[in-house]
């Protein structure tokens, strides 16, 4: 039911990943799961991670390096 909001491939994994997940996921995992290994993905990861807290789908708990996403109706 996500495929109103236009998600990239990226985001629609890192959707499974959550839902499949008790803590979330990280910046971290995010590009871990989606093989992102170039100068820069770091902030193209934390970007696409943003999209979806502004779209309302999930949200930030934590702060800095112990940031994860979790769905928000969870």
């Amino acid at each position: 039911h996500f495929q109103q909001y236009g998600l990239s491939e990226r985001q629609l994994k890192a959707l499974v990943h959550i839902n499949h997940s008790t803590i979330g996921i990280s910046n971290v995992e995010y590009r871990g799961i989606n093989n992102m290994t170039d100068v820069g993905d770091d902030r193209r990861a934390k970007n696409e991670l943003v999209r979806l807290v502004r779209l309302g789908i999930i949200k930030k708990v934590g702060a800095n390096r112990n940031r994860r996403y979790i769905f928000v109706d969870k």
